[in-house]
């Protein structure tokens, strides 16, 4: 079986079964690129979400289930909450 024949399964199963879709989580304020990277995930049958920092992602996490997490490790909470910031890696620790 090719790598092609898997990913069109793949599809096929995601078709047939919404629940089997992937959700991915991108937490970046760069939007741009975040964008991007929604309209590829998109295009695979992959339901992405974005969060523009640490307290957005926290928040849809809480409520949400995500399959894969896609951050950096620059990425903080607001300056209005510098004693209390975070970081990519520990935003993944925490999840």
């Amino acid at each position: 079986m090719s790598y092609n024949e898997v990913k069109d399964i793949d599809r096929d199963q995601q078709r047939a079964d919404p629940e089997n879709i992937a959700n991915v989580l991108i937490v970046d304020k760069e939007s741009e690129l975040a964008r991007f990277m929604l309209e590829i995930l998109a295009g695979r049958g992959i339901r992405g979400h974005l969060a523009g920092d640490i307290k957005e992602a926290v928040h849809f996490l809480d409520k949400n289930s995500c399959d894969l997490v896609f951050t950096s490790d620059m990425i903080n909470t607001a300056p209005a909450n510098r004693s209390r910031s975070q970081d990519g890696f520990e935003l993944l620790r925490n999840i």
